[in-house]
């Protein structure tokens, strides 16, 4: 009896090994086409960080001229003003931002570019703290948070990065703020975008023409955030593999298995949104 269980135990694993060896190579191939991928976009995130950084106190020196004299009185004349100067800016111009607005000295926001216009009457400041820095200095500020208006999904986290700067009246005290920045799960399907470009590049040149899944996610505080489309379950088991302590002394990839499939995963850091931030992108082929 013992030795007939052991030998159906046996036969058992004997039949499991080819199945699992070809999840491990479905893996293998997940995981280069998610490096592959990262590879296409790893560079773009510090780039477009460091264009809304220079573009904001050059725009700002702009708005000046172009707010109305009272622009909580002239909403229709600060979002004209806010709109030219983001289109005659070209760093601005070319941003990657979800939102441009001019906020009064108490964060409320008079106007933003956006139409309809959500954040309009909305208090900033309450929900960035940090950003009050700016009314006492003249450089960009920058701060991390949450805030329904600035949110690019209708379910699950979303996370703003936001730049502020002073807009000073004649006085040289700030008159009002400037602020720009994205939902980190807008900029999330922008890289997306851009990594599948790529990939359907590849895939016309291949045999089956088939072409990957792919998600791209940016990391931030332990959480991960991905495209509108990205599964729940998938933003959860990146999020655990603890990617921003991973990349720390480099590159980082691997494979699992989520909800009984194979994705490769391939992370970078993101260093302009500091030491808790990576870049990666998870991808499956089988």
């Amino acid at each position: 009896m013992k030795k007939t269980l052991i030998a159906t135990l046996f036969s058992g694993l004997l039949a499991a090994a080819p199945l699992l060896g070809a999840f491990d190579d479905a893996g293998k191939k997940s995981e280069q086409v998610a490096v592959d991928a990262l590879k296409e976009i790893s560079a773009l995130p510090d780039k477009d960080v460091a264009d809304l950084r220079a573009g904001m106190p050059e725009g700002e020196k702009r708005l000046e001229k172009e707010l109305p004299a009272d622009a909580t009185a002239d909403k229709k004349g600060t979002q004209d003003a806010i709109r030219r100067t983001r289109e005659a800016t070209d760093k601005l111009r070319l941003a990657k931002s979800t939102f441009f607005l001019v906020m009064d000295t108490d964060g409320v926001v008079i106007k933003s570019e956006s139409d309809p216009d959500e954040l309009v009457d909305k208090n900033v400041l309450t929900a960035f703290p940090d950003l009050k820095k700016a009314l006492d200095s003249k450089d960009l500020v920058e701060a991390y948070g949450e805030m329904d208006q600035m949110r690019r999904v209708h379910k699950g986290n979303d996370m703003a990065w936001v730049t502020a700067i002073a807009v000073p009246g004649k006085d040289g005290k700030a008159r009002d703020i400037f602020a720009s920045g994205w939902s980190f799960r807008a900029y999330a399907s922008y890289l997306q975008d851009q990594g599948k470009r790529v990939l359907e590049e590849q895939a016309k040149k291949s045999p089956d023409h088939k072409l990957p899944v792919v998600y791209v996610y940016v990391i931030k505080g332990g959480k991960a955030y991905g495209a509108t489309e990205t599964p729940d379950e998938n933003a959860d088991a990146i999020a655990k593999l603890d990617l921003a302590s991973k990349v720390k002394s480099g590159s980082y990839r691997t494979h699992l298995d989520i909800t009984g499939r194979p994705w490769g995963v391939a992370a970078d850091p993101l260093k302009s949104f500091g030491d808790d931030a990576a870049l990666a992108v998870a991808a499956t082929v089988y």
